[in-house]
Formats: C-alpha cells, structure tokens, sequence
C-alpha cells in the first residue's frame, strides 16, 4: 500500500514564508517611515533657519509689549506672511524669545488678522525641548505637538542680530 506524503512540510514551509514576508514588509515600512521624518525634519530646520535669517535681528530686539503697531513690528510681520505666502505647508508662523527661561511670543504672522494670535510678551506655555534648543541653533519636532492651535510639525531656529548673536527663535 502505498503512503500519502505529509502534508506538515509544505504547510511549515508556506507558513514560514509568510512571517518571513511580513518581517520584510514591516522592516521596510519602518526604515522608510524614520528617512521620511528625518527628512520633514531636515526640510523644517532649513525652512525656518532660511526664515529667521530674514529677519532683522537688531530691530526684532528692541520689541517690547505695546510694540504691535510699530512700523518694526509690521515689517516682522509682514515678512513672515511673505514666507508663509510662499510655502503652502507653513500654517503658522511667528517668532518667540526666552525671558527667564520661559518662551513668550514676539510676532505673530497673525497678529491683527486673526483675534486669537498672541501679543508681544504673551508665555507659551507648551514650549518643548525642541523649541528650547531652537533659540540657540535649528530643530525641530520629533513628534506632532498639539496646543490651542492645532496638531503640527514645527521647525526652529534663532534670529541673529548684526554681531552674529543669537537672539530670538521663529517656529512653526
């Protein structure tokens, strides 16, 4: 009489393709996931070092609370439409001081336009260690943050005034 051949191997086979696809497919979708945040990452810190290097830094240093409707306020603000104009990813854009080791804004591309922007001196009370290092070199956000004004990706980098100092950060 003859014998079936046993159906155990083929069947160990097939399974041992599959959880071998599957690890593949889930390395690769990893791999591709950390070079695709690196490079929004890398693409934010330029867009925003490309941003605060526009600005005048020598002027920017002298705003002061009550400053909003200073023609150096309204320049600020004005160019950081422009650059918002420019790139259809930015939503919001503004810059930002340390004073006391807190984040307070500075100018906001919305101020006057929009009833829920901030004033010069107002505290950011989410500042994340990115933002943080930003005021001494470019970041940006590892993960979304979320604050009053939505879910985003941020980029950072300080405004410099005419000796090279560092002095301010511009965000989001």
């Amino acid at each position: 009489m003859l014998q079936q051949p046993s159906r155990a191997l083929p069947i160990a086979l097939i399974l041992l393709i599959i959880i071998g696809t599957g690890t593949i497919i889930y390395a690769i979708s990893f791999e591709t996931r950390s070079v695709l945040k690196e490079t929004i990452q890398q693409n934010l810190r330029s867009t925003a070092g490309i941003a605060a290097s526009e600005i005048d830094g020598d002027a920017f240093a002298q705003l002061q609370p009550g400053d909003e409707n200073s023609a150096a306020f309204l320049r600020v603000r004005d160019q950081l439409n422009r650059i918002r104009d420019s790139d259809p990813n930015i939503l919001y854009i503004y810059t930002m001081r340390l004073s006391g080791g807190t984040a307070e804004f500075v100018v906001d591309a919305d101020y006057g336009i929009d009833s829920d922007s901030p004033g010069i001196g107002q505290i950011y009370t989410n500042a994340e260690p990115e933002l943080i290092a930003g005021f001494t070199g470019p970041s940006a956000d590892n993960e979304f943050t979320t604050d009053q004004w939505g879910s985003v990706l941020s980029g950072f980098s300080p405004i410099r005034d005419s000796t090279g100092t560092h002095e301010k950060s511009y965000g989001r």
